[in-house]
């Protein structure tokens, strides 16, 4: 749904919408402070945890308040997929289609 509304408005590429799911966090279409926030995401959905790694990038480019901001938002957003994803919400017909990511299985 944040593609189909936002991602011209936000200026994404086709590139960094496409790399949202075919790339690693370091693809070459995001800036350096694009990749520290990506990695953070990833951190938090992957391993609940941030790496020590993901926070020193983090500060480099971002305050504190701008990272707990970041965190919280990563947050609502997981909580909002659960709720989706728990009550079998359907996917909305005006919503962008990302290509099946191969289970890790």
């Amino acid at each position: 749904v944040h593609v189909a509304f936002f991602a011209d408005k936000a200026g994404f590429t086709s590139e960094q919408v496409a790399a949202t799911v075919t790339e690693d966090r370091d693809a070459p279409c995001w800036t350096p402070a694009e990749q520290a926030l990506i990695a953070l995401v990833d951190d938090l959905v992957d391993r609940r945890a941030i790496a020590e790694v993901t926070w020193t990038a983090l500060a480099e480019h971002f305050d504190a308040v701008q990272i707990l901001e970041t965190i919280a938002l990563a947050g609502y957003y997981h909580a909002i997929s659960f709720l989706c994803l728990g009550l079998e919400l359907p996917l909305e017909s005006y919503a962008a289609r990302f290509p099946a990511v191969p289970s890790a299985d």
